[in-house]
C-alpha cells in the first residue's frame, strides 16, 4: 500500500482529490495519509511521516517547484 501526501494551498482542491473515484476504487493500493496547505508543511510531513507519493500543486504558498530545481 502506498501512503500519499496531498499538497495544495486551496482546501477545496485538497478535498476534491480525496473524493476522486480513483482513490476510492483503489483503497487497497493507496491511502491518503496526510495533507498540507503549503510547501513548508509538506516538508515537515515528509521529515516525520511515512510518505511514498506526493501529489502537489506546482505553485503553492511558501514554495514552488522552481525552489527545488
Amino acid at each position: 500500500m502506498y501512503n500519499l501526501l496531498i499538497v495544495d494551498d486551496k482546501e477545496v482542491f485538497r478535498k476534491l482529490i480525496t473524493r476522486m473515484s480513483y482513490f476510492k476504487d483503489n483503497q487497497d493500493k493507496f491511502v491518503i495519509k496526510e495533507m498540507a496547505q503549503n510547501g513548508l508543511e509538506a516538508l515537515e510531513v515528509l521529515k516525520t511521516g511515512d510518505i511514498d507519493i506526493v501529489l502537489t500543486d506546482m505553485q503553492i504558498k511558501n514554495m514552488n517547484i522552481s525552489n527545488l530545481l
